[in-house]
């Protein structure tokens, strides 16, 4: 007897009681068979695929496809699972191994040292003027790094050592500036060496701004007739120009010291000058009187090693004009015209007759005059210390009277005549 039974969409077909059997075999396609969406179902009728053999005599029922749609299939469960599992691992490793690798790049560990970056550069302070060399260091690890410590630095040069030191490393990193003072012993170019855990490096620093010779000159003021300077007073002036060994011009700093010594006269003077941030020096001493004196110039240097070559050197000056090592000095003498004078044109004197005294000039420093040249002004020039001379036209003359002592100085005066 046919027993009652539905298929999984609720239709319910009548089967026999001796087929319960062959139903209770079958089952529900779980994914592993394929399953046809949209389908439909005539009513009544029991499904069965199309492959399946049917007993004779047995009734045969098949599916019906909706028209107009397509039949797809769906992807079995567990495949589907396990594809999803396979791709999420995937994206996994596509996101955590850069990651990693970035974690590990800057905040492993910092790795040996390849090499030690080194760069050397001149800095100069504003308010003094003092130089020197502001040396940079760079570890390099290949990959970012926190390295700290000390590092040993050396400095040398033409293949003696001028200085040994350290340097603090932080990060990875290091900076110092050396005054020239502590390293320098002149011009030219110095091999700078770091250590830093076993890793060696170098560059090289290149010093110019030293001072290492002095061109110097000294000269007679009086000699060059300078109004500002009296009557019977020595001096003479002192030029000094600061230079390297090649004859440029440097710049002397708040350091550095100027000593002139001057011998002459029966004595020897002594003078210090301030020659902060000047490339030269330019000033005059009063001296005893007349003679031959000897200019010293020492120069103490501020941007060398102490007891270094150019730590404080010596030289003599030369005169600006005859170029020798002393310097002659000469007070000029001082001519003396008389007062201007007024006279009266004459026929019985053929014109103005007047008379001429020089005889108040005066030489210094043990000199005397040796000479009067008088110019009366009207293209006639007499010589003798008292002259008389007759003017033939009435006029206004300007009369001048050139004195010369017996050391080649000379000195000038005038006077008014009027002839009226």
């Amino acid at each position: 007897m046919p027993s009652g039974r539905s298929d999984t969409r609720g239709i319910d077909v009548d089967v026999p009681a001796d087929d319960d059997e062959k139903i209770a075999d079958y089952e529900e396609p779980s994914g592993e068979d394929e399953e046809t969406e949209g389908e439909e179902y005539d009513e009544g009728v029991e499904v069965v695929e199309a492959d399946e053999e049917v007993p004779s005599g047995e009734k045969q029922y098949s599916k019906r496809k909706p028209e107009g749609k397509k039949a797809s299939r769906r992807a079995p469960k567990e495949k589907v699972g396990s594809r999803r599992h396979i791709w999420a691992a995937v994206i996994a490793l596509l996101i955590i191994v850069p990651v990693a690798g970035l974690v590990y790049f800057f905040y492993g560990p910092s790795g040996d040292i390849q090499a030690i970056d080194l760069i050397a550069q001149t800095y100069t302070e504003v308010s003094s003027g003092v130089s020197g060399m502001s040396l940079v260091a760079q570890v390099n690890t290949g990959k970012p790094s926190h390295l700290s410590g000390t590092a040993d630095l050396t400095i040398s040069c033409k293949g003696a050592t001028t200085y040994t030191g350290t340097m603090g490393i932080s990060e990875s990193q290091g900076q110092k500036n050396i005054p020239l003072s502590q390293f320098a012993i002149g011009n030219g170019e110095y091999i700078v060496r770091a250590t830093f855990q076993g890793r060696s490096s170098t560059t090289t620093f290149t010093a110019s701004s030293i001072i290492e010779r002095l061109n110097i000159t000294a000269y007679n003021i009086t000699r060059m007739s300078n109004s500002t300077i009296e009557y019977g007073t020595a001096r003479m002036g002192v030029r000094v120009i600061f230079m390297s060994n090649s004859f440029e011009s440097q710049m002397a700093i708040a350091g550095d010291r100027l000593d002139i010594e001057i011998t002459g006269g029966g004595g020897t003077s002594k003078y210090t000058e301030n020659i902060a941030r000047k490339p030269q020096l330019n000033v005059n001493y009063s001296v005893p009187g007349n003679g031959n004196y000897t200019v010293k110039a020492t120069f103490h240097n501020s941007k060398v090693k102490t007891d270094s070559q150019y730590s404080t050197f010596t030289t003599l000056a030369t005169d600006a004009q005859t170029n020798q090592t002393f310097v002659m000095v000469f007070m000029p003498p001082k001519a003396a015209a008389g007062p201007d004078q007024t006279v009266q044109w004459k026929l019985v004197d053929g014109g103005g007759k007047v008379t001429l005294d020089g005889s108040n000039s005066i030489a210094y420093g043990g000199g005397r005059v040796t000479n009067w040249t008088w110019d009366y002004g009207d293209g006639y020039i007499e010589e003798g210390m008292k002259v008389t001379y007759t003017f033939q036209n009435r006029d206004t003359y300007i009369v001048t009277l050139l004195v010369s002592d017996n050391n080649g100085n000379t000195d000038t005066d005038t006077c008014t005549v009027t002839v009226l």
